[in-house]
């Protein structure tokens, strides 16, 4: 090869290398664009879900409140319950304790009833037992102001004391 070819061919390397640089370069710069907008994608992602995590943080917070509220509801349907319970039974002991009373008056009326004790024998156990019963009814009440959490279950108790002395 002589000085021309090989000069030929020294200028022919450098064009190749010039083309193949303005090849890749120009794929760089595509290369460089795709990865901008796939930055830009990218980002709208994570903008929106940080837009859905704060909605579900405030759809979260809305549903405590309502918990919270459905609780102080339950709260006050149980406390509500507990004193139409204990007007029940006071109701129900009221009443039995009424028919009993009727259902003697009527034995007495009809000439069923007999007395086997003298009224002086009546009288004196009667004074015992309303001691007796005053008695509880005090422990009853202090125990109901010391313990207000058993305070249904002592009223209900109280009732029945109450009704007996009826």
């Amino acid at each position: 090869m002589g000085a021309q070819g090989r000069a030929a061919t020294m200028k022919k390397i450098p064009d190749i290398t010039e083309q193949a640089l303005k090849k890749a370069l120009g794929e760089l710069v595509r290369s460089i664009r795709d990865t901008k907008r796939e930055a830009r994608a990218t980002d709208e992602r994570v903008a929106s879900m940080d837009s859905q995590r704060a909605q579900l943080a405030d759809e979260v917070a809305s549903a405590n409140d309502r918990v919270d509220e459905l609780q102080q509801q339950e709260a006050a349907i149980r406390v509500a319950m507990d004193v139409a319970s204990t007007e029940k039974h006071k109701a129900l002991l009221m009443t039995s304790g009424q028919q009993k009373m009727a259902k003697c008056y009527e034995d007495a009326g009809a000439g069923r009833y007999k007395s086997r004790a003298s009224p002086s024998v009546v009288d004196a156990e009667l004074r015992a037992a309303s001691d007796k019963q005053q008695k509880i009814v005090a422990a009853l009440t202090a125990s109901m102001e010391q313990s207000p959490d058993l305070q249904p279950v002592l009223e209900r108790i109280l009732l029945r004391a109450v009704a007996v002395q009826q």
